[in-house]
């Protein structure tokens, strides 16, 4: 559990890199211009001031739409529920209904997501198929989740960074080149669909973790990314977003070097592209002598299809490539078709409309003998998840030992280090634990389930700062681990990594708690009940996942997300998910106590605002108490505005930081 609730995931930025435009001319002036021109980042900020600034129900309900919407496209998935739900709420209408049961799919609450359809039924005439359709997908991926496989294993990447690593592909067999918006960009502009740096091609070892910049005639002060290489690794085709002209949209190109005797020339785009579309994601397949990529062209079905060109000789002897021509229907849907890579003849990709978890899933299809594409398959978990889920590719150079049968790398807005992250993945061929079979019992079958903890504690930007955000988390060693089954309790420790592996009964509930000096306490809660085995297997794994905060002493925490109405002190819908979180946190640590604080800015008559803070900081520690946290363990404070954030002159403070001393923060008190 982290401390500070800060949105992490930026998938989008990925999306835009292969395929969106953004509009570049005009001073932005307002939320709904900025969402308009697809910066995003630049939108949830102008938006959630002008939710504030209006008391009109219906305004509120159309800026919280846009918010949730934004955060949506950003990948900011519990960002996007909240301000959906807010909308749905304030009664905006169908199309909140309809995004918000795509985001409750996204973030894995499938049960909720189902409800919304059903109430968009009422709300629409004429969609029930539509409807009907996403319901039964739904229910389908509910199924796959009670009968999950575990014959892959999946892991983050060392050398992935805080910020957007993705689209990796292999280069010379040892090593990955893949798309990163790293601090140290080639490019000097702040993306403002994201907020971030623009992007830039790397190359690592695979067994390495300190990646550099690749070729520097291929980074530019433009978005740069999701390449692929020929087979002998002397072309490359990549994706690179830009405008000539300063005034108009930037549109995405697939760009195209060739290397002789270890230089690439300068790239250039490829022959077939139109001006005012998308092209991305280039993978070539076929040896070679065809591309496939994602396109928004007019012949798609959806937003972005994949299409595919052939590379053939003119008369004259020159290479080139034909026009497009979209992949078939069984392929191409109504949603967006994205990131493909070639294994033989067999294309993995992305669909965000073929039933799946949420999100992008990735799917894999094969040529037949006749030339037809198979239909398309769910990878499954787990390399597919509610998140984004994309760019597979098959490692046909990796060293496989044992029961490995393949390895390989994938993509995923799941949490990891940072935003989206490489994943490493190995596949396993299924074998029966000997100690499972019983002679004398034909008819009975025992399973070994295996409890896999893993101990961890968030890491700040700056170590001493929990303020300063989450970079990500790093193993945290010799956990102390209370596993109650409801029968009895076991008590043991994790190792010098973090990992605990532990054998557990079928038919169980099971409650683990951790715990370390110096460290905030976490719960997690699994059942082996109602688990399910395909025929054959006998073995499950069930992964868990511990947080352990540091316990920083008589240091102030912000808390982020709390807003009162003017003049107000009763606790908002907004500020009680945040609140809640803060009350999961004192149940499971009943040894600390917190001094929960208020604070106004600089404006305004000085005890009325310290008797305003007084009153707010009051109403979040009833409100707190009211979540079953003993009244002992938390205080409430009203600074007013005697401790400031920001110590600007009064008359002389931005909004911004009007904002930032306008706050609500507790401290875990000696």
């Amino acid at each position: 559990m982290t401390l500070q609730l800060r949105s992490v995931c930026l998938f989008y930025l990925a999306i835009t890199i292969a395929l969106s435009s953004c509009a570049l001319g005009g001073k932005i002036r307002d939320g709904q211009m900025a969402y308009d021109r697809k910066q995003y980042a630049v939108a949830t900020e102008m938006l959630a001031e002008e939710y504030n600034d209006t008391r009109s129900k219906q305004e509120q309900a159309h800026k919280a739409y846009l918010l949730g919407k934004s955060y949506g496209y950003m990948g900011e998935t519990a960002e996007a529920v909240r301000w959906l739900q807010t909308s749905f709420d304030k009664g905006y209408g169908p199309e909140v209904t309809k995004a918000l049961a795509i985001s409750l799919k996204k973030s894995g609450n499938y049960a909720a997501s189902i409800k919304k359809y059903e109430q968009l039924k009422t709300q629409v005439a004429g969609r029930d198929q539509e409807i009907n359709r996403e319901i039964a997908v739904l229910k389908t991926v509910a199924a796959w989740e009670e009968d999950q496989r575990y014959d892959y294993e999946t892991k983050v990447l060392r050398s992935s960074s805080p910020d957007m690593d993705y689209s990796a592909v292999l280069f010379e067999d040892d090593f990955l080149v893949f798309t990163s918006d790293r601090a140290g960009a080639t490019g000097g502009d702040i993306y403002k669909w994201t907020g971030a740096d623009h992007s830039d091609l790397y190359i690592v070892p695979k067994t390495a973790n300190k990646p550099r910049k690749f070729d520097a005639i291929l980074n530019s002060d433009d978005n740069d990314g999701a390449a692929c290489f020929s087979q002998d690794y002397n072309e490359i085709f990549f994706t690179r977003c830009f405008s000539e002209d300063d005034n108009k949209d930037a549109f995405c190109n697939i760009m195209y070097s060739e290397r002789y005797t270890g230089v690439w020339t300068k790239p250039t785009v490829i022959g077939f592209t139109q001006e005012g579309y998308n092209y991305g994601q280039p993978a070539l397949i076929e040896g070679d002598s065809v591309l496939v990529f994602s396109a928004d062209l007019p012949a798609s079905i959806g937003g972005h299809d994949l299409y595919y060109s052939e590379r053939q000789v003119s008369e004259e002897g020159f290479l080139f490539w034909t026009e497009p021509a979209p992949m078939p229907r069984s392929i191409n849907t109504q949603g967006d078709e994205m990131f493909p890579v070639g294994d033989g003849d067999t294309l993995y990709f992305s669909s965000d409309y073929l039933p799946g978890y949420g999100g992008l899933d990735i799917f894999k299809t094969y040529l037949k003998s006749n030339g037809q594409w198979s239909s398309p398959q769910n990878m499954r978990s787990p390399i597919n998840s509610p998140e984004d889920d994309y760019s597979f590719v098959v490692d046909r150079t990796a060293d496989l030992r044992g029961s490995s049968v393949e390895k390989g790398f994938f993509t995923s807005s799941r949490k990891g280090y940072g935003y989206d992250d490489i994943y490493s993945y190995e596949k396993y061929r299924r074998e029966l634990p000997p100690d499972t079979l019983v002679e004398d019992a034909p008819n009975a079958k025992q399973y070994l389930i295996t409890l896999a903890v893993k101990s961890r504690t968030p890491e700040f930007e700056n170590a001493n700062d929990p303020n300063s955000g989450r970079i990500g988390y790093q193993p945290l060693a010799k956990v102390r681990l209370v596993i109650d089954d409801g029968y009895g309790q076991q008590e043991t420790i994790t190792d010098d990594n973090g990992i605990l592996l532990l054998e557990v009964k079928q038919g169980r509930d099971y409650q683990i708690k951790g715990s370390k000096q110096g460290y905030l306490n976490d719960v997690a809660f699994v059942t082996t009940k109602n688990l399910t085995f395909e025929n054959g297997e006998l073995s499950k794994t069930i992964n868990v996942s511990l947080a352990l905060p540091k316990i920083y002493y008589d240091q102030e925490i912000v808390l982020e997300k709390i807003y009162y109405d003017f003049n107000k002190s009763n606790i908002r819908e907004d500020a009680k998910v945040v609140l809640d979180t803060l009350a999961i946190l004192l149940r499971q640590n009943p040894q600390i106590q917190i001094e929960l604080s208020s604070h106004t800015d600089c404006r305004g008559d000085d005890e009325y605002n310290m008797i305003l803070s007084q009153k707010r900081a009051q109403s979040a520690v009833d409100y707190i108490v009211s979540r079953g946290v003993d009244s002992q363990a938390v205080t409430a404070k009203g600074y007013g505005k005697t401790v400031p954030f920001s110590t600007c002159e009064c008359e002389m403070c931005t909004e911004e930081e009007h904002q930032k001393n306008r706050r609500t923060s507790f401290k875990i008190l000696r």
